[in-house]
């Protein structure tokens, strides 16, 4: 078992549509807002994916996979 590939991970926001400026301030709308926010993949499965998923889980709010 060995690494083959690894793929760099980015959380952008737009920070005056969404009125937060650091990833507090988002988990904070997540949960008040639960299923408002969005974030892009390429798939189910896919490295954004699982990554929202976690950042989700261990945040405690939900979001929409687009």
């Amino acid at each position: 078992v060995g690494v083959i590939a690894t793929v760099p991970n980015v959380l952008v926001v737009h920070p005056t549509k969404l009125g937060v400026s650091n990833l507090a301030d988002l988990v904070r709308l997540g949960r008040q807002h639960p299923n408002n926010l969005s974030y892009a993949t390429y798939g189910a499965g896919s490295s954004p994916h699982i990554y929202g998923a976690l950042l989700q889980k261990e945040a405690g709010f939900t979001a929409v996979a687009v």
